[in-house]
C-alpha cells in the first residue's frame, strides 16, 4: 500500500508542476479542483468511469477517443475530470497513439500516458 501511495504522491506533484489539473464532484454535485493525493486517485477513477460511460454507448471507438474523453481533450468530454493545458495536448495525443492497448486497464495507465512513458 505504501508503494502505491508514494507512486501517486510523486506523480501528483509532477502533474501539478506541469499544470495538469484534476477535478472531482463535491458533495453538492459541483466540480472542484482536487486538494490532496487521495482526491487525485478518486479523480483518475472518475475520469476512467466517465470515458467508458461515453464510449460504452458506441459500438465502435478508438483509443484516442477513449483517452481523449478521460483527459478532457476530446470534444465529447462535457465533464472534465482532468484538465490538460493547451501546450501539453499535442504530446499527450502522441502518447495515446504510442500506448499499445485500446482500453484503460487501471488508473496507472492514465498516469503513465500523461507522463509520456509509452
Amino acid at each position: 500500500m505504501a508503494n502505491r501511495k508514494e507512486y501517486y504522491e510523486k506523480n501528483y506533484k509532477i502533474f501539478k508542476e506541469r499544470q495538469i489539473k484534476f477535478y472531482i464532484d463535491d458533495k453538492n454535485g459541483k466540480m472542484r479542483e482536487i486538494a490532496n493525493q487521495d482526491e487525485f486517485f478518486t479523480s483518475l477513477r472518475e475520469a476512467t468511469d466517465y470515458a467508458y460511460e461515453i464510449v460504452g454507448k458506441k459500438w465502435f471507438y478508438t483509443k484516442r477517443k477513449l483517452f481523449g474523453i478521460a483527459f478532457g481533450i476530446d470534444k465529447e468530454a462535457k465533464t472534465k475530470y482532468i484538465s490538460v493545458p493547451e501546450k501539453e495536448k499535442k504530446n499527450i495525443l502522441k502518447n495515446i497513439d504510442k500506448y499499445p492497448e485500446k482500453n484503460i486497464e487501471n488508473r496507472c495507465v492514465l498516469v503513465e500516458v500523461l507522463k509520456g512513458n509509452y
